[in-house]
């Protein structure tokens, strides 16, 4: 016999998925268009940059959001894997937000931004892993 609330999970995972799909959709659609208007007019958008800087982090963060509302209902005191922040998160932003930064005053002093740019690739995997370890990596320590 089937077990209801496994069928009601099921659902909603079926259904976040969904969710997720038709907000990546939508994100790749506009990103496309800004894109195609830079290269109608040579004019970037205010928002394209942030924009195209940030999405892979929000879908990232949008991943992780299941396992942060389960860790978020258990009881102790929030804890933190420094270690996988500062070896894993912290480089995975850096190359993340690195198209937008090329573009600020710092971005001439920047290191490999020549190599790191070019690659949309790249990119949207360091931002969906810099968004996935932004809510994954809190945990609640158990109490003794």
């Amino acid at each position: 016999m089937v077990n209801l609330k496994k069928i009601i999970r099921f659902l909603a995972n079926l259904v976040y998925v969904i969710f997720i799909g038709y907000i990546i959709i939508w994100g790749v659609e506009y990103l496309n268009h800004l894109r195609k208007m830079v290269g109608q007019t040579y004019v970037m958008p205010y928002h394209y940059l942030p924009l195209n800087t940030f999405f892979p982090v929000f879908i990232g963060m949008l991943m992780a959001l299941p396992q942060f509302i389960n860790t978020a209902k258990k009881p102790g005191p929030w804890q933190l894997d420094w270690v996988i922040l500062l070896s894993v998160g912290l480089p995975a932003f850096f190359v993340a937000i690195l198209p937008w930064a090329y573009f600020t005053p710092i971005g001439k002093h920047l290191i490999f931004t020549s190599t790191l740019t070019v690659n949309p690739v790249l990119h949207t995997v360091s931002g969906l892993v810099s968004g996935y370890l932004l809510l994954s990596l809190p945990e609640k320590a158990e109490r003794k």
